[in-house]
């Protein structure tokens, strides 16, 4: 059975924070935690306002096309907690340090389905 896209991408994402972690590549992993939320959108606003700070506290920002994708999913994640509860989870967000980015997006979120995507692995430290 083939994967979702939604499920694939998550994969992948999840595939390129742990070479990012492995690597030392810190700008990658801000852009890596963007796409890690999965099907929680509370934990996707908590990764959203982490991978801003990552980014931030190296001066970056998201390329054109990623802030695009991260501005669209962020209008469907106020649309389905509320604006409140959105700009509290992605406050939460960017309080944690890298260690517990990491530690907390270490394992993919289960998809809709309750199975973990084909390719997602758990982080290994």
């Amino acid at each position: 059975m083939r994967a979702r896209p939604r499920d694939a991408a998550e994969a992948l994402f999840a595939e390129s924070l742990d070479l990012a972690r492995r690597v030392g590549m810190r700008a990658i992993i801000g852009y890596a935690l963007t796409g890690q939320g999965g099907t929680d959108p509370g934990w996707s606003a908590r990764l959203h306002g982490a991978a801003d700070q990552a980014l931030a506290d190296l001066g970056l920002t998201l390329e054109p096309l990623e802030a695009r994708l991260a501005r669209l999913d962020r209008q469907r994640l106020r649309a389905a907690l509320g604006a409140e509860a959105f700009d509290a989870g992605h406050a939460a967000g960017r309080t944690l340090g890298l260690a517990q980015m990491l530690a907390g997006a270490r394992t993919p979120r289960p998809s809709s389905r309750g199975t973990l995507p084909h390719r997602a692995q758990p982080l290994r430290y």
